[in-house]
């Protein structure tokens, strides 16, 4: 049950991403380890104006502020469920929308 409301969160996150133009977003479907689920976000500099780290930028410094990163290495932020309280789903994906809207 647990894993159920996580990839439902999970997935109203992908939802509300999924169709912002210079974003691509994609759930994560891993069952095993201490974080399942999630997705993942790339961010097209040459249709948003921005790279991943300046979206990870912007989060900080939003209200309220989202912390994420970009990991070494990667082109993408990843973020995961058990981070959230329930409900900061929500959050979390206006506060990206905000952001391309």
């Amino acid at each position: 049950e647990r894993l159920a409301d996580i990839e439902s969160r999970s997935h109203a996150v992908v939802s509300r991403l999924r169709s912002i133009p210079g974003l691509r977003v994609e759930g994560l479907d891993n069952i095993i380890g201490h974080q399942p689920f999630g997705l993942n976000i790339w961010v097209d500099e040459g249709v948003t104006g921005m790279t991943a780290p300046d979206l990870v930028s912007r989060l900080k410094a939003g209200d309220p502020p989202v912390w994420t990163r970009v990991r070494e290495g990667d082109d993408f932020i990843t973020i995961h469920m058990f981070g959230l309280n329930e409900g900061e789903e929500h959050i979390v994906g206006d506060r990206i929308a905000a952001i391309f809207e």
